[in-house]
C-alpha cells in the first residue's frame, strides 16, 4: 500500500483495502474481525474516511488483506511524480526504494540504482556528473551500481534530448528497454551501465525506447515517432 501524495493516503488506502478485501472474497464483518476492530470502522476506512485512524490500525488492517504498509518519503518538487513512478513500477521486479530529496536509491539483492529525474533537459553535463557522483558514493558500501534518469517525453525535452544524442549515448549507453525489463521482472539482470527511461508527461507510465533519443522527429508536424536509427525526415 503506498499512495502518491499526503492528502491522499486515506482515498488510496482505503481503496487498496477494498480491491484486497473483493480479491479474496471477504465480508467487511469478517475483516473486521480478524483485525479485531469494527465492522464500520473497515467501511469508513473504505470509503476514504480513515485520516484519523491509527496507522497500528491501518497496518493490521493491511496485514489481515495480505498487504504491506510501505511508508515512502514524500518527494517534493518538479521530479517527484517521475520519482514516484520509478518506485512503483519496480516494485514488480521486487526492488525496494528509499528517496531523499530528488533522489531515489532502488535495491535487490546486492544490487542497487540510483535513481535522478530530469523534468527539464537543460544542461545535461553538470546533471550527468551529479549522478555519477551520486553512483560512486554507493559504490563505496560494494556490490554493484548503476543508474536510471527518468524524462518526461515532452516536445522540449524531446528536442533537446536530440539535440545532445552524441553525449548523452555516451555517459548513458544501456538500452532502455534492457532497464526497463531489469525494474519490472525480478529474474532480469540489472545493466551495468547506466541509462535513460523516457516517461509519459501526464506520469502514468514509463515508455522505453531502445535507442536515444528514443523519438523519430517528422516534417509535417505529426507527432514524434520511436526511433529504429538515426534521425530521418519525411
Amino acid at each position: 500500500m503506498m499512495a502518491r501524495m499526503a492528502r491522499d493516503l486515506p482515498l488510496e488506502f482505503g481503496r487498496e483495502v477494498r480491491a484486497a478485501r473483493l480479491r479474496m472474497r471477504r465480508s467487511q464483518a469478517k475483516i473486521a474481525a480478524a483485525a479485531g476492530v469494527s465492522q464500520p470502522l473497515i467501511s469508513k476506512m473504505e470509503l476514504g474516511r480513515g485520516g484519523g485512524v491509527p496507522l497500528a490500525t491501518w497496518s493490521t488492517v493491511a496485514g489481515v488483506l495480505g498487504l504491506q504498509l510501505e511508508l515512502v518519503p514524500l518527494m517534493d518538487g518538479r521530479a517527484g511524480p517521475w520519482q514516484r513512478l520509478i518506485v512503483e513500477t519496480a516494485r514488480s521486479g521486487d526492488w525496494t526504494a528509499s528517496s531523499t530529496g530528488d533522489e531515489t536509491l532502488l535495491s535487490r539483492g546486492d544490487d542497487r540504482v540510483v535513481v535522478h529525474a530530469w523534468d527539464v533537459v537543460t544542461v545535461v553535463t553538470a546533471d550527468a556528473d551529479r549522478l555519477m557522483a551520486a553512483m560512486a558514493r554507493e559504490g563505496e558500501a560494494g556490490g554493484r551500481v548503476s543508474g536510471i534518469v527518468v524524462i518526461p517525453g515532452t516536445g522540449d525535452n524531446r528536442r533537446r534530448v536530440s539535440e545532445l544524442r552524441a553525449e548523452l549515448r555516451d555517459a548513458f549507453p544501456a538500452r532502455a528497454n534492457a532497464w526497463y525489463a531489469a525494474l519490472v521482472n525480478p529474474h532480469r539482470p540489472m545493466p551495468a551501465a547506466p541509462g535513460i527511461l523516457w516517461a509519459f508527461p501526464d506520469g502514468t507510465r514509463l515508455r522505453p525506447a531502445s535507442l536515444l533519443p528514443g523519438w523519430i522527429w517528422t516534417a509535417v508536424g505529426d507527432g514524434p515517432r520511436f526511433a529504429t536509427g538515426r534521425r530521418r525526415w519525411r
